[in-house]
C-alpha cells in the first residue's frame, strides 16, 4: 500500500515540477524581455532626443539667418535631409513629425512675406482705388507686385515653397491687382492731360483777348493821334495870325510861326487836367504825313498847307485836286 501511494505521489510530483520550472522560465523570460524593451525604449528615446536637437539646431540657424538666399538654401538642405531620414531604417514618428513641422514653419516665413506684401499695398490704397491719386506710389506698387510674382514663381520652382494650386492663386490675385493699379494710373494721366489742355486753352484765350484789347487800344490811340493833339497834364498855349500870312502860337513855352493867308486871329487858351485836343483855330487843321514825325497844318479857309515843323508854305489843297 505504501509503495502504491508513493508511486501515485511521484506521478503527481513530476508534472508539478515541470509546471514550476516552466513558470520560473516564464517569469525569467518576461523579466528579461521587459528589461530588453526598457533598454530599447531608452535607446529610442535617446535617439529621438538627439535627432530633435539636430532638427531644432537647424531651425534656429534658419531663424537667425537674415539673408533670404541663405534661408532658402537652409530650407532646401533641410528638406533633403528629411527625405533621406524617411528612407533610413530607423524612422521615429516623433522625429518625422518634427521634421515636417519645422519645414512647414520655414516655408511659412516666405509665404507670410508674399501675403504681407500684397496686403500692405492693398491697405495703403484703401477700399476705393478711384480716390487714390498718387501716380508715383501706384507705379511703385505695380513694380513691386511684378517682382513679387516672379519671385514666387522662382522660389516655388527651386525650393518648393508653394504647390501649383497655390502658385496659380497668387498669380491670379497679383495680376488682378496690377491691372487695377495700371487702369487707375491711366485714368489719372488722362485727367491730368485733359486739365492741362483745358488750362492751356484758357490761357491762350486769355492771351488772345489781352492781345485783341491791346491792339484795339493801340488802334484807338493811333486814330486819336492822327486827328488831334492830345495834351496830358497841365499846359497852356497862346496863338495869333494876321493878314500878312503869319501864324504864330506859343505852346508850353515853345514858339511856332507859320505863314498863312489873309486871316487875322489872335487868342489865348489854357488846359489843365486830363487829355484835351486842340487845333490853332477852328479854321485850321493839323495832321501828319507819311514821315515818322512829319506834320502839316492846313488853312481850311484858303486851302493853303504849311510844313508843321518849319512853317513853310508847301502848296494849296486845290493844286492837288
Amino acid at each position: 500500500m505504501m509503495k502504491e501511494k508513493f508511486k501515485e505521489h511521484k506521478k503527481l510530483y513530476i508534472p508539478i515540477s515541470i509546471i514550476v520550472v516552466l513558470a520560473i522560465c516564464a517569469v525569467v523570460g518576461y523579466t528579461a524581455k521587459v528589461k530588453y524593451d526598457q533598454k530599447q525604449e531608452k535607446i529610442r528615446a535617446e535617439r529621438i532626443e538627439t535627432k530633435n536637437k539636430e532638427i531644432s539646431k537647424t531651425y534656429k540657424s534658419f531663424e537667425k539667418e537674415e539673408d533670404r538666399t541663405k534661408k532658402l538654401e537652409i530650407l532646401k538642405s533641410f528638406e533633403k535631409e528629411y527625405s533621406q531620414y524617411k528612407k533610413s531604417g530607423s524612422v521615429d514618428e516623433i522625429c518625422e513629425k518634427e521634421y515636417a513641422n519645422k519645414i512647414k514653419s520655414m516655408k511659412n516665413f516666405f509665404v507670410k512675406d508674399y501675403d504681407d506684401t500684397v496686403s500692405t499695398i492693398s491697405d495703403e490704397i484703401g477700399k476705393d482705388i478711384n480716390s487714390f491719386n498718387d501716380k508715383d506710389k501706384l507705379s511703385s506698387y505695380v513694380k513691386t507686385l511684378t517682382e513679387l510674382k516672379d519671385r514666387i514663381k522662382t522660389e516655388s520652382e527651386n525650393y518648393n515653397i508653394v504647390d501649383k494650386d497655390k502658385l496659380e492663386e497668387y498669380n491670379n490675385t497679383i495680376d488682378k491687382n496690377i491691372k487695377s493699379y495700371n487702369d487707375r494710373l491711366e485714368a489719372i494721366k488722362k485727367k491730368e492731360k485733359e486739365d492741362a489742355e483745358k488750362k492751356k486753352a484758357e490761357e491762350e484765350a486769355k492771351a488772345k483777348k489781352a492781345a485783341e484789347e491791346a491792339a484795339k487800344a493801340q488802334q484807338q490811340s493811333s486814330t486819336t493821334s492822327s486827328d488831334s493833339y492830345v495834351n496830358n497834364g497841365s499846359s497852356s498855349y497862346d496863338y495869333s495870325y494876321d493878314n500878312s500870312g503869319n501864324y504864330n502860337y506859343d505852346y508850353s513855352g515853345e514858339n511856332y510861326n507859320y505863314s498863312n493867308g489873309n486871316n487875322n486871329y489872335s487868342g489865348d487858351s489854357s488846359s489843365n487836367g486830363s487829355s484835351n485836343s486842340y487845333y490853332p483855330s477852328d479854321n485850321w487843321t493839323q495832321g501828319w504825313g507819311s514821315e515818322a514825325n512829319g506834320s502839316w497844318i492846313r488853312d481850311n479857309n484858303t486851302g493853303n498847307i504849311y510844313d508843321g515843323d518849319t512853317g513853310n508854305y508847301v502848296g494849296n489843297i486845290k493844286d492837288w485836286l
